[in-house]
């Protein structure tokens, strides 16, 4: 509130399928239609590669309670968890 909109993790024109945001930290996930998920930090928009294009969007993603492991899913049916923690 107050403040100007931010856009983050923008790739041309890959649209944005999940996003999921990170329990304790300003940090969001972001999945893309192609497959790729990545981790953005809010406030400088700083980018970090989760996973490579993939063969289908990803269609769900959540952050485990201690904010080290994103799990997704995408509609080709790949799925996994993707340990940030080292």
């Amino acid at each position: 509130m107050g403040k100007a909109p931010l856009e983050l993790g923008t790739r041309a024109n890959i649209m944005v399928t999940q996003v999921a945001f990170h329990p304790a930290e300003e940090v969001l996930a972001i999945g893309y239609i192609d497959g790729m998920i990545l981790a953005v930090r809010i406030a400088d928009g700083k980018e970090a590669l989760l996973r490579r294009p993939g063969k289908g969007a990803i269609t769900s993603m959540g952050w485990s309670a201690n904010g080290k492991l994103v799990a997704y899913a995408s509609e080709a049916g790949d799925c996994g968890v993707i340990d940030i923690s080292a």
